[in-house]
């Protein structure tokens, strides 16, 4: 094969991978890392959300930890607020292992977890804000990795 044909196969191969691997509805997604130490249970995420257009939104909470979560579940609380006036409160449980005490969701060394909070509606000039903290017994939770926010646009 000659060297002409293997660049534009690699351009093509480029663009077609840009092309999938590209979410149009995704308007909004910021993890925070949290130290694999311990995340204290009064150190809350904050997530600012804003200069996105007006419109319905799909939520999403994913969380990313290692090996050394100790747990079967992880319990925490996600407030939300928006400068138009909502206002809620999400207690979210999830299974981060089986009842072997394999740590299940997807991934290799850090599992992934997906969990939905839900729609929002904003309007133009709003601002969300969605503080998350967990609620488990240990003040310093080790193991948890990332939590982070997504906002898909519905429709």
């Amino acid at each position: 094969m000659s060297n002409s044909n293997r660049g534009l196969i690699l351009i093509f191969l480029t663009i077609a991978l840009t092309i999938v691997g590209c979410n149009r509805k995704t308007v909004f997604s910021h993890y925070e890392h949290v130290e694999l130490d311990g995340w204290e249970q009064n150190d809350t995420l904050v997530f600012e959300i804003f200069g996105i257009p007006a419109g319905t939104y799909q939520e999403e909470l994913g969380l990313r930890n290692s090996v050394e979560y100790p747990y079967m579940q992880l319990s925490m609380i996600a407030n939300q607020q928006s400068v138009s006036g909502m206002k809620r409160t999400d207690t979210l449980q999830v299974d981060m292992a089986n009842r072997t005490g394999k740590l299940i969701g997807t991934g290799i060394s850090r599992y992934y977890h997906c969990l939905p909070l839900g729609q929002v509606t904003l309007s133009d000039s709003d601002t969300l804000y969605v503080r998350v903290n967990h609620f488990m017994l240990d003040n310093d939770l080790p193991g948890v990795a990332d939590v982070g926010v997504t906002l898909k646009k519905l429709k």
